[in-house]
This record gives C-alpha cells, structure tokens and sequence, in this order.
C-alpha cells in the first residue's frame, strides 16, 4: 500500500499547542508542503485524499467559527498548491493554516 494511502487511512494524531490550548490534528498534517506537491502532481487519488481532508478541516472550523464561505474545494486545491509551491519545506498543516486565514480575511 502507498504511503499517501495509508496517511489518508489512519489517522495520526499530535498534540498542538496554540494560546495556552491542546488540541489534536487528524490526518496528512505532519507531511511537508513539498511532499503534497509531489503526491498531487503525481497521484489523482492522493490528490482527492488530500482534497478530502482539507474540506473536513476547513468545515469543521467553519462551524466552530460560525463562519460562512463561498469557496469551494477547487479554489482551496489551487491556494494549497500556490502557498506549497512557494514554501515546500514548510509543514502542510501550515499552509492549511494559511487557507483559513486567507478565509477568515475573505
């Protein structure tokens, strides 16, 4: 089995500090930007897991924030791969990251 299959399989879990919180992240966050490039570039289905993990993630702070977007998982794939681009050593949850405040800004 692919690695990028097994990522979007099992859900790895590690705690993140943020304004004296703990939390849990799920999924293909501890992969580099660099390596979502290659795997979405390279893979269409390790694109749609990616796709697919970013949408839970982006809606589940929708509803946390009560916030309403007009996006759509098409114009979050392009800001992803533009932010990966451009930063490939940088850790994919924080271009994830950098999705929701480009959203929140929106």
């Amino acid at each position: 089995m692919k690695t990028w299959l097994l990522v979007a399989v099992l859900s790895v879990s590690s705690a993140v500090s943020a304004a004296d919180r703990v939390f849990s992240i799920y999924g293909v966050h501890d992969l580099s930007c660099g390596k979502y490039v290659q795997d979405v570039n390279n893979n269409p289905q390790a694109k749609s897991a990616y796709g697919w993990w970013v949408a839970g993630f982006i809606s589940g702070l929708n509803v946390a924030r009560e916030r309403f977007t007009t996006t759509d998982n098409q114009a979050h794939d392009l800001w992803l791969l533009k932010y990966c681009n451009e930063h490939p050593l940088e850790p994919f949850i924080t271009a994830a990251a950098g999705l929701d405040s480009a959203l929140t800004k929106k």
